[in-house]
């Protein structure tokens, strides 16, 4: 009965420790391309980790631009970074985004809030303008998994707009 009391008043003055008076704080980011210290664009985005708590820092989501190699968090306050030279600096145009991806394409269309995109074999992608890291990555993915001699249908279009990918066996904007 004594140990469950002591267990009752430790947890809730370690999580205080932990989260209310800064311990575990990121004060430190450190990032590497290569073996050298990260451009002063990519340090100052990531500033703006600082003084989030260090256990609840996620990258996946908000620096998907990013190609992170490899990701450590050395307590009690350092994050450091590994970051793939390709896709560093998180600023690349449409036309650098298919390079890196390896994706050929005939030409690229601006039209309204959204790019349609003349891939070989007769085929095209349309993408929205905000996030296209993803809408590139998720294009990667479908081209280089999806075999598209073994579907009967003559897929025509992949719609890139929406939360999951839409395969076409027609052209919808013309």
């Amino acid at each position: 009965m004594a140990n469950c009391q002591r267990i009752i008043v430790l947890v809730p003055f370690v999580l205080l420790v932990i989260y209310g008076w800064g311990f575990f704080r990121v004060q430190k980011i450190t990032c590497y391309i290569k073996d050298k210290s990260c451009p002063l664009e990519i340090l100052k985005r990531l500033d703006q980790l600082k003084n989030k708590n260090l256990f609840l820092v996620n990258l996946d989501k908000t620096w998907r631009n990013l190609d992170i190699i490899d990701f450590q968090k050395k307590l009690p306050d350092e994050i450091i970074l590994y970051l793939n030279q390709a896709t560093a600096t998180g600023n690349n145009t449409l036309e650098d985004l298919l390079k890196n991806k390896n994706i050929s394409y005939q030409n690229i269309s601006e039209i309204n809030n959204f790019y349609l995109v003349q891939l070989d074999e007769n085929k095209r992608a349309i993408l929205e303008k905000n996030d296209l890291d993803l809408q590139v990555l998720k294009l990667q993915k479908i081209l280089q998994n999806l075999n598209f001699k073994e579907i009967d249908l003559n897929i025509k279009e992949i719609d890139l707009r929406f939360k999951m990918p839409v395969l076409r066996t027609k052209y919808s904007i013309e």
